[in-house]
């Protein structure tokens, strides 16, 4: 679950924020549970619960040191008309350390009168270890006065592909290592060479610039088994390949990393 935006620092929105209305959900039934939101699946109804996020500052510009992650909390049974409350757990396994990785933004945790949300903010800071080792936050909410945790797992799929969702843990990992998307990987997709003859070999620095150029959405190019349509490849590959050339003309050329001239793939010449 992983939606990111760029601003001086890039900002990342948890899947766990989308909109879920009380009639479309069943776990309503159960009174005063705490979780961590999840999403409804609109194609076929089916809510699941989120678990576990991913972030890399890899995919990012250097330039950017910093993110802000924004984590929904729900409370089942409806609005009441008093602030209340819950209780949230960070546990000391994480690797994540509090005002070195990160700062978590909120005074208090509370589901404000007449509301059934709250929004957790943390402020990731890009760290040197990060560019070796991912880092991770454990999260947990935890009955109080106010709420309970009758609402706890959920099995989203089936036969090999089940899996059990847990509703009141959150595994947040965070890494600064870039690696090609899968779209883009020989090791994963099959069909990447019609990707590798448009884009080139992949590199960080060279996707870090079609991010930037493109405006494109990490959450989604990032995604397992995402495939860009035809039209986008080809407009990434021509329209990069004609910057790079400008930029070679005007005496200024992007260089990777080796210090090799930066190029699209063979169909973008």
């Amino acid at each position: 679950m992983r939606i990111f935006k760029y601003t001086t620092a890039i900002l990342f929105l948890l899947a766990t924020v989308y909109s879920c209305k009380q009639e479309e959900l069943g776990y309503y039934a159960a009174q005063n549970s705490i979780l961590f939101e999840g999403f409804d699946n609109k194609a076929d109804n089916i809510y699941t619960p989120t678990d576990s996020s991913n972030f890399s500052f890899g995919y990012v510009s250097a330039y950017i040191r910093d993110s802000l992650a924004f984590i929904s909390v729900l409370a089942t049974g409806g609005p009441q008309n008093v602030d209340r409350p819950y209780k949230l757990n960070i546990s000391n396994k994480s690797t994540l350390k509090p005002g070195v990785d990160y700062e978590l933004l909120n005074k208090d945790f509370v589901i404000k009168a007449n509301q059934v949300r709250d929004t957790l903010i943390l402020k990731l800071i890009r760290t040197d270890v990060m560019k070796t080792t991912p880092l991770f936050l454990d999260l947990k909410l935890e009955a109080n006065e106010n709420f309970n945790t009758a609402i706890t797992d959920q099995i989203i799929g089936s036969g090999i592909n089940a899996k059990l969702k847990n509703f009141t843990r959150l595994h947040l990992s965070v890494d600064d290592i870039a690696g090609p998307p899968w779209f883009w990987n020989p090791a994963k997709n099959p069909y990447s060479s019609t990707f590798i003859g448009y884009l080139g070999t992949f590199s960080t620095k060279k996707f870090q610039l079609m991010i930037g150029r493109f405006d494109l959405d990490i959450n989604v190019i990032t995604t397992e088994k995402y495939l860009p349509p035809a039209t986008s490849t080809l407009a990434w590959g021509k329209s990069l390949q004609s910057y790079l050339n400008q930029m070679e003309s005007e005496g200024t050329p992007i260089l990777e990393e080796d210090g090799s001239l930066m190029k699209m793939g063979q169909y973008a010449q």
